[in-house]
C-alpha cells in the first residue's frame, strides 16, 4: 500500500498484434518474397521481349537446321533424329494452327490432321515423312543417312510450304 492507502496500480497495457514485433517481420517477409517474385516476373518478361517472338515457321526451320547439323555431325541416331523431328512438327502445328497434336502417336496425328481440316496435300507429304519412323524410333533399327536427308529435306519443304505468302498488293 502506498502511503495514500491505495494499492499501487500496474499498468496493462494491450499491444494490438499489427504493433508486434513478429508482425512487423512477418511483413518484411512477405513484401520480400512478392519483391523478389515481381522482379523474376519482369525479368522473364523482359527475355522473352528481348528475344523477341519468332514465328512458328522460323522456329521450325531453325530447329530443323540444327537437325540437320547434328546429322551431318554424326552425333545423332536414326530413332533420335525422327524423335525430334516428329517433336519440331507438333511445336509447329500447335503454333501455327492450333492444333492439340501432343501426346498423339505419329498415326494418331495424321488422323487428327485429315479430322482437323488441314489440306489433305499436306497430310499427305507428313505421311510420306512420317512413314516407317516409329519403326525406326522404337525398334532401333538403323536408317540409311540418305531417307534420313530425303525426309529432313521433306520437312523444311512442308514448313516453307505452309508459310504464310506475305505478298502486298
Amino acid at each position: 500500500m502506498s502511503k495514500s492507502g491505495l494499492y499501487p496500480i500496474y499498468g496493462t497495457c494491450h499491444v494490438p498484434f499489427w504493433q508486434t514485433t513478429e508482425f512487423y517481420v512477418v511483413v518484411l517477409g512477405l513484401c520480400v518474397v512478392l519483391f523478389s517474385v515481381l522482379l523474376w516476373y519482369g525479368a522473364k518478361k523482359y527475355r522473352l521481349s528481348k528475344k523477341g517472338c519468332k514465328e512458328p515457321w522460323k522456329t521450325a526451320l531453325n530447329e530443323l537446321e540444327k537437325i540437320e547439323k547434328e546429322r551431318v555431325a554424326g552425333s545423332v541416331l536414326g530413332g533420335t533424329f525422327y524423335f525430334k523431328l516428329t517433336w519440331v512438327f507438333k511445336r509447329y502445328l500447335s503454333e501455327r494452327y492450333g492444333f492439340d497434336v501432343y501426346g498423339k502417336t505419329d498415326e494418331e496425328l495424321l488422323l487428327y490432321l485429315e479430322g482437323a481440316g488441314l489440306a489433305s496435300k499436306f497430310v499427305q507429304d507428313l505421311s510420306v515423312i512420317f512413314e516407317g519412323s516409329e519403326v525406326i524410333k522404337f525398334a532401333k533399327e538403323a536408317v540409311a543417312q540418305d531417307r534420313m536427308e530425303r525426309d529432313l529435306q521433306a520437312s523444311i519443304e512442308f514448313i516453307k510450304n505452309t508459310t504464310p505468302s506475305t505478298k502486298k498488293n
